[in-house]
């Protein structure tokens, strides 16, 4: 299922840990949060992929829209296009890991692909 906020693609969310993690490691991977200029969107993790590489390990995550987890009436979900493809976006994501947390990046497609930098909540 393809995930979309006012016409711009979610692509993926990717985490770099230093140190491998086997995939029985328990690491609690939470919500996305998004945010600009008084508009926001939450999204959730429904699946994630482990890769191991030169001692890091890599997490691949799928993001989509949970209204069950995340009320619409606690939730504005008004984010637009400009501020996901204009950069000006504050993200945040949840991740708890006995690892240590090298970079979480957010990538999405509106005509080009733009990488977001987002903080460990």
């Amino acid at each position: 299922m393809k995930t979309e906020i006012d016409g711009v693609e979610v692509l993926s969310l990717e985490i770099k840990l230093y140190g491998e993690a086997s995939n029985t490691d328990e690491i609690d991977l939470g919500a996305l949060y998004l945010s600009c200029d008084g508009r926001e969107y939450v999204l959730d993790v429904t699946q994630s992929y482990r890769t191991f590489e030169g001692g890091f390990t890599f997490i691949r995550c799928v993001l989509e829209r949970d209204d069950d987890t995340f009320d619409p009436s606690e939730h504005k979900y008004d984010l637009k296009d400009v501020d996901l493809m204009l950069g000006n976006v504050d993200a945040s994501f949840y991740i708890a890991s006995d690892l240590t947390i090298e970079f979480i990046t957010l990538f999405v497609r509106g005509g080009f692909t733009r990488a977001i930098e987002v903080v460990q909540e």
